[in-house]
């Protein structure tokens, strides 16, 4: 400050605030947190939750923390959601709570299965464009909708028990709707499969229904 000289080396954080006019002890507590949290965000990759349970981090798979950055275990169930969509690194679901309670969507990423995965999910769940070649692992329930599009399952076989929302399987390898949910309260999507027949197609589906660019040849 001009007009008033220092002649101590170190001075205290009252002593700081006073000639600056700042609570200087608070912005650099601030800085401090913000540059912890800076570097843990890239030892274990990018946030994708935060919440009373913990803050999760996703790597390779999903690590959790509490609010000191303690490594803790991952929590049983969420409030919210998590995203993992567009995350290059993560290439497993391991650390997954069992339930979320929001949307869950792990979309364009190169996981190759879908093991580990919550068992429980209130929202929509996504695993479409990914390296997976099997439903097995996935929610057994969806209280939304369900997509497994643009991936290389050849089946339906491990697809959840109950979908509250639509249901998509289009653009994938299925030869058969076998093993797919029977009750549909959206919309039905299996087109552009190598279905033959729609034998096992759900008994009710409530808003619409496309099984265009298939290999059928009867509405059986």
């Amino acid at each position: 400050k001009p007009g008033r000289e220092v002649d101590k080396a170190f001075i205290s954080f009252a002593e700081l605030s006073q000639v600056t006019g700042l609570d200087v002890e608070a912005e650099v507590k601030k800085e401090l947190l913000s540059l912890l949290d800076k570097t843990k965000y890239l030892i274990k990759g990018e946030k994708v939750y935060e919440g009373p349970e913990g803050i999760c981090f996703a790597g390779d798979h999903l690590y959790w923390y509490d609010v000191n950055f303690n490594k803790i275990d991952t929590p049983e169930s969420i409030k919210g959601s998590i995203s993992v969509s567009f995350i290059d690194s993560i290439t497993s679901l391991e650390g997954c709570p069992k339930i979320v309670n929001g949307n869950f969507d792990c979309s364009y990423t190169n996981i190759t299965s879908l093991e580990g995965c919550s068992e429980k999910v209130g929202g929509n769940f996504d695993c479409s464009k990914t390296s997976i070649t099997s439903l097995e692992g996935c929610p057994r329930e969806v209280g939304g909708s369900f997509s497994c599009s643009n991936v290389s399952i050849t089946s339906l076989k491990g697809c959840p028990e109950k979908v509250g929302g639509s249901f998509y399987c289009s653009y994938t390898s299925i030869t058969s709707l076998e093993g797919g949910p029977k009750n549909i309260n959206g919309y039905f999507n299996c087109s552009h499969t190598n279905i033959t027949s729609l034998k096992g197609c759900p008994k009710i589906i409530d808003v619409g229904f496309n099984c265009s660019n298939t290999d059928i040849t009867s509405l059986e």
